[in-house]
C-alpha cells in the first residue's frame, strides 16, 4: 500500500497541504499552522463544496497577487498555486457529481491558460467575471 504524498504551501500567511491520494488525484485543504482546515462534516457533498469554494478563494486570491506582480519567482509560485487550487476544483466538483461546476471549472481552467500565456488585462477581466460567476 502506497503512502499519500502531501506537500504544503503558503500564501498570504496561510498554509495550505496538498495531498495525492493512492489513484494520483490531488486533494487540497486550508489548513492552520499544520491542523485541520475544520472539523470532520457529516455531509460529504457539503465538505466537496466546502473544498470547492476554498479552491475558487485561493484560485482568485493568487490571481490577484500573480497580476499584481512582476517578480518571477513570485509568479511561478502563483501559478503553481493557481493550477493546484485548480485541480482541487476539479476533484470536488467530481466527487460532488456536478456538471455545472465542472463546466464552470473547465471554462476557468481555459480562461487561466488563455491568461498565463498572454497576460493581457482583458484575460484577467475575463478571469474575473469567471470567479465572481463561481462564487455565486
Amino acid at each position: 500500500m502506497t503512502q499519500n504524498k502531501r506537500t504544503f504551501f503558503s500564501l498570504q500567511g496561510k498554509r495550505f497541504r496538498v495531498h495525492e491520494t493512492r489513484k494520483g488525484v490531488l486533494k487540497m485543504a486550508d489548513s492552520v499552522q499544520g491542523g485541520p482546515a475544520s472539523p470532520q462534516r457529516p455531509n460529504a457533498n457539503e465538505e466537496y463544496k466546502h473544498e470547492y469554494n476554498e479552491s475558487v478563494k485561493i484560485f482568485s486570491e493568487s490571481l490577484q497577487e500573480y497580476h499584481g506582480t512582476t517578480e518571477f519567482q513570485k509568479k511561478a509560485m502563483l501559478k503553481d498555486a493557481m493550477s493546484k487550487s485548480l485541480q482541487a476544483m476539479g476533484d470536488s466538483a467530481a466527487g460532488m457529481l456536478n456538471q455545472e461546476l465542472q463546466a464552470q471549472k473547465e471554462k476557468l481552467q481555459s480562461d487561466y491558460e488563455s491568461y498565463t500565456a498572454h497576460e493581457s488585462e482583458k484575460g484577467y477581466e475575463t478571469l474575473q467575471d469567471d470567479l465572481k460567476s463561481m462564487e455565486k
